[in-house]
């Protein structure tokens, strides 16, 4: 049997398979037939209908039905969703659907002046970067951050614009699909005002967002399908607190997912919140000699981040040009790391407003507005040393970029970094590729054979990478 007869059919078979009350695992289309909801479907092995007869009932569609997603998506995922016999299925399958992705490291990058996401697939052995199918992916409304979970499946989107998070899930070629939508659960999802930053648990249960705009930050659950639900937080938890601080900018929030970060720009101060298993936020109470919430030392804050093993923070302040290293307690609370009067430490540029940690601790990298990044040794205490630029002996320098460098992220195999910049010669921005020397964590720009700096859309904002699937 073949074209539409042959996916109503599956439809009819896999919905009576459905019925029993044995199934676990079910995927189910929305009524509005904007979503698809996936939730486990361990019943239909035993119906006959498996992954390989889906296939061939596609082929055997034309191309003008087989784009009808009314009814193709969900009799798709219905099938492919499930494993053949004796194998666990994915999300999905055919034509990049969901499912188990077969790319390796993937490039995210958001641009602000097009309204879009772009994605490129990295070359492994060479660092450079090819556009996925599809990308960029439009419909993101003044893009300002982008996350992606830990488990590679969903990837979110601030738009600044709209004061809005929109959910993506990650297909099997790393191009972005629009996640699911109900009435009672939208997509994309409301939160505060003008959202600058976001941060997703390590465990992909939380996603956060700081909202400059509104003083406060967002807390949502996410599900197992990628959907957000706003978790409650009593009056004012969410709020950084003390006088003068407002404007949260950047988050993060430690390994083991009990502390969140919160920088703000206009009183560069860092406040530590406690996360409970809900999500619910707490102000760490102040503690012997520390405080919260903690100055920087610098002037206009921009940007923080944790060490790999959650046991250092840094902050960059793009007014002062220096990067402020603190130690984390196990309190949560945050303390200056000697010695005093050596701490914030210039990053070598001006006007830092981005920056990232190898995924081993070993070395730091700054995205620093001027034109350049700076690449920082991290000790064993947690101390800062500049590395010097690829050939640039004796004296330290920052290594050069693309004009307006806004942010920057390490590819997960440690290998390379990529860095995204605003402003350049020629339409649209462009993203900086180079080797990281190991070791000694100087960077060297990839071949421009290979079409470095690797072009990108309008007005880049911001930068994600995630690693090959595990």
């Amino acid at each position: 049997m073949q074209g539409r007869e042959s996916f109503l059919l599956v439809a009819r078979q896999c919905a009576s398979e459905l019925s029993s009350e044995s199934n676990k695992k079910v995927i189910v289309h929305d009524a509005s037939h904007d979503l698809l909801r996936v939730r486990c479907c361990e019943g239909l092995r035993g119906s006959g209908i498996n992954k390989s007869m889906f296939q061939e009932s596609s082929r055997n569609t034309p191309r003008s039905r087989r784009s009808h997603v009314t009814w193709l998506i969900p009799c798709l995922l219905l099938v492919s969703g499930c494993g053949d016999d004796g194998g666990e299925g994915g999300a999905g399958g055919l034509g990049g659907i969901g499912g188990e992705r077969t790319t390796g490291a993937i490039v995210y990058v958001t641009n602000s002046g097009s309204n879009s996401v772009s994605g490129y697939t990295v070359t492994p052995a060479t660092g450079g970067l090819a556009a996925i199918a599809g990308s960029p992916f439009p419909d993101v409304p003044t893009p300002s951050a982008i996350a992606v979970s830990p488990n590679g499946l969903f990837a979110y989107v601030a738009n600044s614009q709209t004061n809005k998070v929109t959910a993506f899930r990650v297909g099997t070629n790393g191009s972005l699909l629009f996640g699911d939508s109900s009435a009672g659960n939208p997509n994309p999802v409301s939160v505060g005002t003008t959202p600058r930053a976001l941060a997703i648990s390590s465990n992909s249960q939380f996603l956060y967002v700081a909202n400059s705009g509104s003083d406060d930050v967002t807390v949502f659950k996410i599900g197992t399908a990628g959907g957000l639900t706003l978790v409650s937080q009593a009056e004012g938890r969410s709020k950084p607190v003390g006088a003068g601080v407002s404007s949260p900018i950047a988050l993060a929030v430690t390994p083991n997912g009990r502390f969140l970060y919160v920088a703000t720009s206009t009183s560069s101060m860092v406040t530590v919140f406690q996360v409970d298993t809900s999500g619910v936020l707490t102000v760490v109470p102040p503690a012997g000699p520390g405080t919260n919430p903690i100055s920087s030392g610098g002037t206009g804050l921009t940007a923080l981040t944790l060490s790999p093993n959650g046991q250092f923070l840094y902050v960059t302040n793009g007014a002062s040009n220096n990067v402020t290293m603190f130690r984390v307690e196990t309190s949560g609370l945050l303390t200056l790391i000697p010695p005093a009067g050596s701490n914030p430490i210039s990053t070598g540029g001006t006007t830092p407003n981005g920056l990232a940690v190898a995924a081993d601790g070993a070395h730091l990298y700054i995205a620093n507005g001027g034109g350049s990044v700076s690449a920082f040794s991290i000790g064993s205490s947690g101390l800062l040393t500049l590395v010097p630029a690829a050939g640039a002996s004796p004296n330290p320098a920052p290594t050069l970029t693309g004009s307006t460098p806004v942010a920057l992220a390490v590819s997960p195999d440690g290998l390379f970094l990529y860095v995204a910049n605003r402003a350049t010669s020629v339409s649209g921005g462009t993203i900086s590729a180079y080797t990281i020397i190991s070791g000694t964590g100087a960077l060297v720009p990839v071949t421009q054979l290979l079409g470095n700096p690797f072009r990108a859309e309008n007005s880049p904002s911001a930068i994600a990478a995630l690693g090959p699937p595990s």
